[in-house]
Formats: C-alpha cells, structure tokens, sequence
C-alpha cells in the first residue's frame, strides 16, 4: 500500500541519503534529533524494550492539540516511539527551504536487528500514547514492514527493514533500520 505516493521506498532512500551524508540542500550533513532527547529524558541504558515488554519507565506525554502539531512536536513524538530501538535517536533531514522544513518529514535510524510485525505494531502502540490514531494495517513489502499514524494534519509513514544495501558499510553491525517520513496535509493551505 502507497500512501500518497509515499512508501518505505521512500523512508530508506532517507535513511540511505542521511546516513551516506547527503543530508539537506547543501549537500552537507544535517540532522536534528528530538528535543525530548535530553540527558534527563534519555532511555534508562537497560536492555531495550522488546515486544510486549513494559513501555520506558518516563509516562508518555499528555495527547497534544491533534489539529496543529508543529514539526518539533512531531519530531518529539517519533523520537518517543522510537526509544530502545537501536543505539541512537532517529535522524531527521534538514531542509533549506522553511516551508518545506515545515511541511516535512524524513529520517530514521539504524537498529542491531531487523524488525517486523510485532515491533512495528509496538511502535504504533507508542504513538498512540502521544496521541496519535492509526488503523493498525501492517503493510509487508519488499523493504520490509510498514504502517502510518495520523496526528491532526500529519501523516507518518513508519517503516521497518534490513538496512539498504546502499549502507551496509556505514551501517556497522546493525542489520536493520527505521525509516520514517511524514508530511503535512495542510501544507499548500496555510
């Protein structure tokens, strides 16, 4: 399933362009991590969280105002759901062009294995937390996994798979990566 054209094609051509270092529009790498990623926030460093394991230990926040969730917020609740998932927080690309830094989202992170099913399913569960809706439709393609969530006007395309061939290198032992990409319903109307 396609939505809108996205698909985790699209996620792990982010992933594989962020990691490769062809982040922004300069060609100069440029990420951001969530804000909620402080040393006080920071996972506990005990095992990471596994299927039907007890979420982290810090409550979820309050479901925001779902109509306008601002890219930071977003940014917030995906490095929320992606906790214990691999050594780092997700990555997000930096754009030139404000709106379309706005407007936009792509980005991802490498874990040590490949996930599927039940971890995907996890991770929805987490957004869900932070007030977001999902069907909960697991879509398998050739990349691997994938299911989005909507929060007022975004939409997140959440995908799981082997790590592209593109970065094996890069990507050291770890043998799997989150994709992520989002976007803006209301970007051409405000």
């Amino acid at each position: 399933m396609a939505v809108r054209g996205h698909s985790a094609a699209a996620g792990a051509v982010a992933l594989s362009l962020f990691l490769a270092g062809c982040a922004g529009g300069t060609g100069a790498p440029a990420a951001t991590t969530p804000a909620a990623r402080t040393p006080a926030s920071a996972p506990a460093a005990d095992a990471p969280e596994s299927p039907g394991a007890k979420a982290p230990d810090r409550p979820a926040a309050a479901p925001r105002e779902l109509s306008r969730k601002t890219r930071q917020q977003v940014v917030d609740d995906l490095g929320y759901m992606a906790e214990g998932m691999g050594d780092e927080a997700p990555r997000f690309l930096r754009r030139g062009d404000a709106h379309m830094e706005a407007c936009m989202i792509d980005g991802g992170t490498v874990t040590p294995e490949v996930g599927g099913r039940a971890e995907l399913l996890m991770l929805v569960e987490r957004l869900r937390r932070r007030g977001w809706t999902s069907d909960g439709e697991v879509v398998p393609g050739e990349e691997g996994v994938q299911a989005t969530a909507t929060a007022g006007d975004w939409t997140v395309l959440i995908g799981l798979g082997p790590v592209p061939e593109q970065i094996r290198t890069q990507a050291g032992a770890n043998r799997g990566g989150l994709a992520l990409s989002g976007w803006r319903e209301t970007c051409g109307t405000s």
